[in-house]
């Protein structure tokens, strides 16, 4: 049912224009200036955090990041990295990869919003088909 949901209302999921970067952030400026090399060779944001136990590596894509990070996106080309600058009391560099364009999202990536949608209707069916099976009687004189 919820794919059918999904599939009816496709227009009200979608994914806006998004960002798709990678942020690498540690107190330790060696091991930034370390984790900057490994993602230039293409080392994924997973292994680079596995590598350190004192680092920030993550690769998103989001259409509102946070401050900090979307003033040094904007100032940073397509497919370079930025200066360092500071992130959550870390020194910190992001790696900018692509502006994705806006798409409708898959069933697997709308799958929790379309849950979220469709649960008020479940809801109403479900006290539907109660009303139904069961009747209610209300006794006014007994409610205080």
């Amino acid at each position: 049912q919820l794919e059918r949901y999904y599939e009816r209302n496709q227009d009200q999921y979608r994914f806006g224009e998004r960002y798709d970067y990678t942020l690498l952030a540690s107190r330790d400026d060696s091991v930034l200036a370390a984790a900057v090399d490994m993602a230039a060779n293409s080392i994924t944001a997973d292994s680079i955090s596995r590598s350190f136990n004192n680092i920030i590596a993550v690769r998103d894509s989001v259409e509102t990041p946070s401050e900090e990070i979307l003033t040094t996106l904007k100032a940073t080309e397509t497919g370079e990295t930025s200066d360092n600058f500071t992130y959550r009391n870390r020194n910190a560099r992001v790696i900018y990869h692509q502006l994705l364009e806006p798409r409708t999202m898959t069933f697997d990536e709308a799958f929790y919003r379309v849950g979220s949608d469709y649960q008020p209707i479940r809801e109403e069916n479900f006290m539907n088909e109660l009303r139904s099976e069961y009747r209610v009687r209300i006794y006014p004189e007994r409610i205080r």
